[in-house]
């Protein structure tokens, strides 16, 4: 069926633009699917199913409401399933081992249970973190050598950055230096190495589909004038990457932020977790691997010496296990405007409606000087 973007169909429509070449054809016999809708901002959903029904579509929504919420206002799946039910899949098949998908069910749910999986099957690993990137990039080489797709996963972008430089180093060193060229996240890339992509071009064809976000190629050729040639890792179509695109868009692949990894699946992943990560951060990270998903987590369990050899004394430092379970009650799943104001609502006692913040201070006023000039520091 022709698969197009949301942004693409709801900017025509907000801008009073041509529609998509398929968009036209909507009628009382077109079913419109949005998946990971739970990715999609209010208005955008708005714009586009009101455009469907009113040529007289419908619209299936699938997603899921405890994964990634939008960058924009957001949390309509929630209300829709409170106001008129849902279809709810059971089961999960992307899982090789039945157990590892009802642990995932139990994280996205925030209960710690769930994490006993994972304690029992040695995937959570835990150490220094200076140390704990050596351990996921040492556990991601031996899946790789062993003929596995296996991913690493890292919170943030400057964290995936040096992930990336440190695989491919480990990757490049028995061989001699090649061709290169720069990308956008500062790493250099050449033959054989896995890139990604990072923002949607039309205008760069991938047989019947298009160049998009999140897509991870593989490398097969370098032209003088700065292009890449590329294979899609998954398809297997061949593209050509100009050279603005590539110092623009183009990153290496073997480690990425959760954030782009919603909707991948791999054989492994090996992902860094810090104590800053949301429950929804977590649940996204241990479910794209079908074998095995793998933790590392920094913990004070591991750590009991500083760098100087000696024995912190009078300062807490978290465990692996304390880490986890304060990321599993750190939820910032998206609330509605409506949600949010039923809330306000049923709020009751002194936190009910929009108050000061504050009562504001009297402090007693300054000691009145004697006669003469003021003393020093007034």
């Amino acid at each position: 069926m022709p698969a197009d973007t949301l942004a693409r169909l709801s900017w025509a429509l907000d801008h009073n633009r041509p529609l998509p070449d398929w968009a036209p054809a909507i009628g009382p016999k077109t079913l419109l699917v949005v998946d990971e809708a739970g990715m999609a901002d209010t208005l955008t959903l708005d714009t586009v199913i009101g455009h469907v029904l009113s040529r007289g579509g419908r619209v299936c929504l699938v997603g899921d409401d405890r994964q990634l919420g939008a960058v924009g206002p957001s949390g309509i799946l929630t209300d829709l399933h409170a106001a008129n039910g849902a279809l709810r899949l059971t089961q999960l098949h992307r899982f090789s081992d039945p157990a590892e998908a009802d642990a995932t069910l139990q994280i996205r749910g925030g209960h710690p249970d769930g994490l006993d999986y994972y304690t029992n099957r040695d995937r959570i690993h835990t150490g220094h973190p200076n140390v704990l990137s050596q351990q996921l990039l040492t556990a991601w080489q031996t899946d790789r050598n062993a003929g596995l797709d296996t991913l690493m996963l890292a919170p943030s972008r400057p964290q995936v950055a040096d992930l990336n430089r440190q695989a491919r180093a480990l990757i490049r060193e028995p061989q001699a230096p090649g061709r290169e060229v720069g990308l956008a996240d500062g790493n250099q890339a050449g033959i054989g190495d896995v890139i990604i992509t990072r923002r949607n071009d039309r205008r760069l064809a991938c047989g019947h589909s298009w160049v998009r976000n999140g897509d991870r190629w593989t490398i097969t050729g370098l032209g003088d004038d700065g292009t890449i040639q590329a294979r899609h890792l998954r398809t297997g179509m061949p593209v050509t990457l100009p050279r603005g695109y590539v110092a623009g868009a183009v990153e290496l692949g073997y480690a990425t932020t959760v954030h782009a990894a919603q909707g991948v699946t791999a054989d492994t992943t090996h992902g860094l977790v810090d104590e800053l990560m949301t429950r929804e951060q977590l649940y996204t990270m241990i479910s794209r691997g079908r074998h095995a998903n793998h933790l590392y987590v920094p913990g004070a369990d591991a750590a009991d010496l500083d760098h100087h050899g000696l024995v912190r004394v009078g300062v807490h430092e978290a465990t692996a296990e304390e880490t986890l379970h304060r990321v599993l009650i750190h939820s910032d799943l998206p609330v509605s405007a409506t949600t949010a104001r039923a809330h306000q609502r049923q709020a009751t006692g002194p936190n009910r409606g929009i108050r000061r913040p504050a009562p504001r201070h009297d402090y007693p006023s300054a000691p009145t000087p004697s006669p003469g000039p003021p003393a020093p520091g007034w």
